[in-house]
């Protein structure tokens, strides 16, 4: 049977009480169905559920928020594809730095 592990890691504290990270995450079943789920929890707890319902190998996927992604746009004052695609990585990695 197949099994889904969504976890999204929390940032870590800012008081510096706790080194270890923790996560909001559910897990469920091939249909669909919450078998187990937490909110602000340490790997343990994910670990814990995890061997309460025999599950040895889940399929985890992690999500990370968009406002947590950085993203950039680039200028390229050109109108014909090739040269955009030849200087898109350049441009791009320009704003990056």
């Amino acid at each position: 049977m197949s099994y889904l592990l969504y976890l999204r890691p929390l940032p870590e504290a800012v008081d510096g009480e706790t080194d270890t990270p923790s996560f909001d995450w559910v897990l469920l079943d091939a249909a669909g169905d919450t078998l187990a789920s937490g909110v602000n929890e340490p790997r343990e707890q994910v670990e814990n559920a995890l061997a309460a319902n025999s599950i040895d190998h889940p399929r985890v996927i992690g999500l990370i928020p968009a406002f947590e992604v950085s993203h950039c746009s680039a200028h390229i004052p050109a109108r014909q594809s090739r040269f955009i695609q030849q200087a898109l990585p350049f441009a791009v990695e320009e704003q990056v730095a």
